[in-house]
């Protein structure tokens, strides 16, 4: 994979990438890394300036790193400040699901990754369908469901490629423009 893009650079990465039964938990065990993840408690989680907004893109970074259970962290944090409602409500929700996803393959647990990738899936066609977005937070919604389809693809019958089987799970990054 070519050089993953930073969104924060600013933002130094943890240690380590929870995975529960793995590692020790960041907040709650003593020996965690404790990342402070969230380097700006949200004021929104409006998208409309998604260039400004250090949560979010600070959960890009850490997902494009393989850091997907603090990704998660990250943009549950703004899911709460959104209109349950709404596309946000929506796009949120996905990339938590799609980055759960990332935490099931690394936790050996195929078939739950493949729901949450499945999951995710319905919550970015919604975003098109109902909302009639088909970008949202610099993402393309189309692209978003093809990562889903391959997470899919590559998931049934328990057939995972090797290549899964590293720190960064997904040959893909998510890169907004």
């Amino acid at each position: 994979m070519p050089q993953i893009p930073r969104y924060q650079p600013d933002f130094s990465l943890p240690p380590y990438a929870y995975v529960p039964g793995h590692h020790p938990h960041p907040h709650r065990h003593p020996s965690g890394h404790k990342m402070e993840t969230i380097p700006d408690l949200p004021v929104t989680a409006d998208l409309s300036e998604w260039q400004q907004n250090r949560v979010y893109l600070t959960g890009i970074d850490l997902f494009n790193h393989g850091y997907y259970w603090e990704a998660h962290e990250q943009w549950e944090a703004l899911w709460h400040f959104t209109d349950q409602q709404s596309a946000e409500a929506n796009f949120y929700r996905g990339l938590i699901k799609l980055a759960a996803s990332g935490v099931k393959i690394k936790e050996d647990n195929f078939r739950g990754a493949q729901r949450h990738a499945e999951k995710a899936k319905g919550l970015f066609d919604e975003i098109e369908q109902k909302y009639g977005k088909p970008k949202i937070g610099g993402l393309q919604i189309q692209e978003l469901n093809g990562f889903c389809n391959q997470i899919m693809h590559q998931l049934s019958d328990d057939q995972v490629p090797a290549d899964l089987q590293k720190e960064i799970v997904f040959d893909w990054c998510l890169t907004p423009g």
